[in-house]
């Protein structure tokens, strides 16, 4: 396994590998659903739902792995109060769009017979505050884990703060992104001759 995906087999939580389903999910729903309301395309809107089922369905296993990544997170780093409350940000948003998703999925569900204009309309200004939730929710998600760090496996190796060693490399670059992937590359190459 290792050979063949050595990036899944260092992965520690499976988090990063779920969050892209429900987010492509979503945004297409938002499209397509912005089609059949106005592009006045109704033969559409058996896609545009099936979309939201999908990317509702696709939630659920993407919440839980986030669940179960920020109960490691908390445990393994010690987060400064602006991590933490990025932390806080972004899941308390995306447990909003999850539920979100779920509802409007159960909304076009039951609707589905008997989808007029007007909910067609409901679902795709639900949808656009889903894809507005999503797209913040999914920024602090990147920030959490490019800009601070969290979620490495530094932090499980030596339970340090992600902030320490990120703060070195800023200092040490002063904000060059390509200086701090090489350091980063070769920090990884010595953590790695040094285990052998």
């Amino acid at each position: 396994m290792e050979t063949l995906f050595p990036g899944l087999a260092a992965m520690h939580n499976f988090h990063p590998l779920a969050v892209h389903f429900p987010i492509a999910l979503l945004v297409l729903a938002f499209v397509f659903q912005a089609i059949v309301v106005l592009g006045k395309r109704d033969t559409l809107q058996g896609f545009a739902s099936g979309l939201l089922y999908l990317g509702a369905l696709a939630a659920l296993p993407t919440a839980l792995t986030g669940l179960l990544a920020e109960a490691r997170v908390e445990k393994s780093a010690n987060l400064t109060p602006t991590m933490g409350a990025a932390l806080e940000f972004h899941s308390t948003v995306m447990y909003i769009v999850t539920g979100l998703a779920v509802a409007l999925a159960v909304l076009a569900f039951w609707k589905r017979t008997r989808m007029t204009r007007g909910m067609a309309a409901v679902l795709l200004a639900g949808l656009l505050v889903l894809a507005i939730l999503l797209g913040a929710g999914a920024d602090r998600g990147g920030q959490l884990v490019y800009q601070y760090g969290i979620g490495g496996q530094e932090d499980d190796r030596r339970g340090a703060s992600p902030s320490r060693s990120l703060s070195t490399v800023r200092r040490q670059d002063h904000g060059s992104v390509g200086l701090r992937i090489t350091q980063m590359a070769h920090s990884r190459a010595h953590r790695r001759s040094c285990e052998q």
